[in-house]
C-alpha cells in the first residue's frame, strides 16, 4: 500500500529495487573517484584509494534488460552478485578509513561503508543490517560531517521503515518513523523535510488512534529553532487538542433547511463528519457512514456532515444519488468552510466522535469507527 502524500512507499518490484540500489552505488563511486596528487602517486593511500575503486566498480546489467525484463530467477542472481562485490568494496572502504584516517578521503570512505553497505541491503542481503544502523548511528553524530550529509543519513532509516506491505504494519510503521522523524528535527529544526514529514504525519498518527503522539509532534513542531511556517502551521494543526475533553459548539442550517445545534444534541452520541464530494477517501467511506448511522440511530446517534465544497451543486447531488439522511452543511460565505477553519481541519476526511455530554472524545474517528461509536454509545447505559 501507500500513503499518499507522505514518505510512504511500498513498492516491492525487484527491477525498482536494482534501479534504485544503481543509484546507490553510482552515488558512492562518484565520491571514491577523487583525483589522485600528481606528487604523491605512489604512496600507500594512493594505491589503497586505486584498490578500493577498482573493487567498486559494479558490473552493468546485461544488455537485453534494457529492452527485456529479466526473470526472478535471473534478477536474484544478478542481485546476489553484486551485493556479494559491494560487501567487498564496503570492507575495503573501512580499510582505507581505519588505516589512513589522517587521509583527506577517510571521510569519504567512511560514507562509503555506509553507503556500500546500504546497497548490500537493497539488494536482498540483510544480514548487515546491524551494521547499517550503527554507522548511521555513528554517522548521524558526528559534527565534522557536513549538516546536510547528516540529514540525509538520518532519513534513510525513515524510508526503511515506512516499506509496509500489510495493513496490519502500517501503524507500527507510523510510529516508529514518527520516533525517527522527531530525532532527526531535534538534531536539524531549521531543515524543512522532517517537518515537513512530522506535519504530513499527524492526521495519520490520530487515524490510527495515536493522537497523543500526534499532539507532542505539533508541540515539538512549535519550538523556537524550526521553520516559520512550520512553526505557524503547527500552531494551527494544534488548535484541535484543545478541544478534546470539552464541549463544540456548532450551529447551523443545513443544505435541506433542517436547524442543528450541537448543544441541542446532548444525550446522543455524535459524529461529526468533515469531507468533499472531490474528496475520494471521503466518497469511498459513505457506505461505511451510512451502515453506521442506520446501526447507531436507535441506540442514541446522530451524524453531522460539514462541507468543504465549493460549490453547492455537487453536494446536493451526491446526498440526493447517496441517499444521505443526516444534516450537510455547506457554507456559501467563505472558500473554505468556516467550521474547518475555525477548528483547525487540514484534511479530509477528519472524522469526529463527541459523547454524550457534547464533549470532544475522538479527533480522527476513521480507523475502528464502529468500534469506538459503540464504546461511546455504552457510556450512556
Amino acid at each position: 500500500m501507500k500513503l499518499t502524500g507522505s514518505m510512504m512507499n511500498t513498492s516491492n518490484i525487484p527491477f525498482h529495487r536494482l534501479a534504485v540500489t544503481f543509484v546507490v552505488l553510482a552515488a558512492t563511486l562518484a565520491l571514491l573517484a577523487q583525483p589522485v596528487s600528481a606528487q604523491d602517486k605512489k604512496s600507500p593511500a594512493d594505491e589503497a584509494w586505486r584498490e578500493l575503486v577498482k573493487i567498486a566498480t559494479p558490473p552493468p546489467p546485461p544488455k537485453e534488460w534494457y529492452t527485456q525484463k529479466p526473470s526472478e530467477t535471473e534478477l536474484a542472481e544478478f542481485n546476489k552478485m553484486r551485493a556479494a562485490k559491494a560487501l567487498e568494496a564496503s570492507r575495503k572502504a573501512r580499510e582505507f578509513h581505519q588505516q589512513f584516517p589522517a587521509d583527506p578521503r577517510a571521510v569519504e570512505a567512511r560514507l562509503n561503508e555506509y553507503n556500500l553497505l546500504t546497497a548490500v541491503v537493497e539488494l536482498g542481503d540483510p544480514s548487515v543490517s546491524g551494521e547499517v544502523e550503527a554507522l548511521e548511528k555513528s554517522l548521524a553524530e558526528d559534527r565534522s560531517l557536513p549538516d546536510a550529509e547528516r540529514l540525509s543519513i538520518l532519513m534513510n532509516p525513515v524510508r526503511r521503515v515506512l516499506r509496509v506491505k500489510t495493513q496490519a504494519e502500517v501503524g507500527p510503521a507510523l510510529v516508529k518513523a514518527t520516533e525517527l522523524l522527531l530525532q532527526a528535527n531535534r538534531m536539524f529544526p531549521a531543515e524543512i523535510e522532517p517537518a515537513a514529514n512530522l506535519l504530513q504525519f499527524t492526521d495519520m498518527l490520530m487515524a490510527y488512534d495515536h493522537a497523543e503522539l500526534a499532539h507532542e509532534v505539533l508541540k515539538q513542531l512549535k519550538l523556537p529553532g524550526n521553520d516559520p511556517q512550520v512553526i505557524a502551521a503547527a500552531s494551527e494543526a494544534i488548535k484541535k487538542f484543545e478541544l478534546l475533553g470539552k464541549p463544540v459548539e456548532m450551529a447551523f442550517t443545513s443544505i435541506d433547511g433542517r436547524k442543528v445545534d450541537v448543544a441541542d444534541l446532548k444525550g446522543k452520541v455524535v459524529l461529526i463528519n468533515y469531507w468533499a464530494t472531490w474528496c475520494g477517501p471521503c466518497v469511498a467511506s459513505l457506505p461505511e457512514l451510512k451502515a453506521a448511522y442506520e446501526k447507531w440511530k436507535p441506540e442514541g446517534f446522530e451524524m453531522l456532515g460539514i462541507s468543504l465544497d465549493h460549490e453547492l451543486e455537487p453536494l446536493q447531488k451526491m446526498v440526493k444519488d447517496r441517499n444521505l439522511e443526516w444534516p450537510q452543511h455547506y457554507d456559501q460565505q467563505n472558500e473554505r468552510n468556516r467550521f474547518a477553519e475555525q477548528f483547525g481541519i487540514n484534511s479530509t476526511p477528519t472524522i469526529w466522535l463527541l459523547d454524550r455530554k457534547g464533549n470532544l472524545r475522538n479527533l480522527n474517528a476513521r480507523g475502528d469507527m464502529d468500534e469506538k461509536i459503540a464504546k461511546l454509545i455504552a457510556e450512556g447505559k
